[in-house]
This record gives C-alpha cells, sequence and structure tokens, in this order.
C-alpha cells in the first residue's frame, strides 16, 4: 500500500472507532460505587460513638432522548467514511494508471539506451576502420576526424539515453509512493539512482 493509501486507511478506521463510541453513548450503563471512612464523635452525648461508616449502591444512567443528537452523529460518520472509500478508490485507480505510464516510459527509455549503446560500438568500429585505412592509404584524416565526432555523439547520445532510464526508474518508485534514492548526499543534496539493464549489459 501506498503511504497515502495507509493514511486513508488509518483515518477510517479511527471513523469506525468513533462509530462504535457513538453509537454505545445510547446504551444505559450501571455504575457501582463504595465509600468507607472512620467518624469520630462530634458530640460529648452517649450515643455519638466514633467508628466505621460505610456506604455502597448501584447507579442507573440512560440518556432516552437526546433530540436526534447520536442519530445525526452517526449519520455524519457514515457520510465521512463513503468519502474515505471513495477517496481511497480513486487514490488507488490513479496510482495505478501513473504506475502503467511510469511502466511504459521505462520500457522505451530502457529500449533507447541498449540502441544508444550499439550505436556506440557501430562508431568505434567505424573509427577503427577509418583509422586502419589512413595506416593503409585508403582513408583520409578527415574521414577519421568524422568518425570521432560520430563516435563523441553516440557516446553523449548514451549518457542522456541512461540518464532518461534512470529517470524514468525513479518516476516509477514515485508512483508507487517511495521516495528512494541511491547514494543520495546530506543537507538537500540530489541523489542518483542507477538501473541496471541486462540486455545491455550496462
Amino acid at each position: 500500500a501506498t503511504p497515502t493509501d495507509a493514511r486513508l486507511a488509518a483515518t477510517a478506521e479511527a471513523l469506525a472507532l468513533q462509530q462504535k463510541a457513538t453509537r454505545r453513548s445510547g446504551l444505559p450503563t450501571l455504575d457501582l460505587f463504595a465509600t468507607a471512612g472512620y467518624q469520630y464523635p462530634r458530640t460529648f452525648v452517649e450515643t455519638d460513638k466514633a467508628g466505621l461508616v460505610w456506604a455502597a449502591g448501584v447507579k442507573l444512567s440512560w440518556e432516552a432522548f437526546d433530540g436526534g443528537l447520536r442519530a445525526r452523529q452517526a449519520e455524519e460518520l457514515d457520510a465521512r467514511r463513503a468519502e474515505l472509500m471513495a477517496l481511497r478508490q480513486a487514490a488507488g485507480e490513479e496510482t495505478e494508471r501513473r504506475v502503467l505510464d511510469a511502466d511504459a516510459a521505462l520500457h522505451t527509455a530502457m529500449a533507447a539506451s541498449v540502441s544508444a549503446a550499439a550505436q556506440v560500438e557501430a562508431a568505434q568500429a567505424y573509427l577503427d576502420a577509418a583509422r586502419a585505412g589512413e595506416s593503409g592509404g585508403t582513408a583520409t584524416a578527415l574521414e577519421v576526424r568524422q568518425a570521432e565526432e560520430a563516435l563523441d555523439q553516440a557516446r553523449l547520445a548514451e549518457i542522456k539515453a541512461r540518464f532518461d532510464k534512470a529517470v524514468a526508474a525513479s518516476d516509477r518508485l514515485r508512483a508507487l509512493g517511495v521516495a528512494r534514492t541511491a547514494g543520495a548526499t546530506q543537507g538537500g543534496g540530489v541523489g542518483v539512482l542507477v538501473v541496471v539493464d541486462p540486455r545491455s549489459g550496462q
């Protein structure tokens, strides 16, 4: 469960307990009481003697008519619980939608990362061929320079693809209601989430 769902569930449970207390307040209550003490004579009359005194009794209380107050309170609590249940359902559906969107974005980012890695490999192979051709006289220095620039661009694209993949993974965790970063710095620093793509070996 997400923190939002847990918070709504706790509120609903508190309302349920409050409902029980409201219903029980309309039931009669039976109170038992007992007192004991030592009484000193207040006069010097022979019949006024010191000794233990005690009293015990039972008290029955029942508020038979409250002007409909308890009924209105119960209806209000019922309405609040129904509202909370609707909020929980809406929050769950919103979380599910966000997770699905984040999953789709993550899959797209992972595919882009794999493609970028393949482009780096292809650019590296082209550069190696251009350098070999320059050594053999079949390629010019301009072609080598162009191959080096292509490799640099491919590497930049790969770095961006990896970053986009990490952002997509972070967005998915956020959609689940979990704020989790790896290597987060202290004092409000920025954390970096590293996502491993088993298909790319990166």
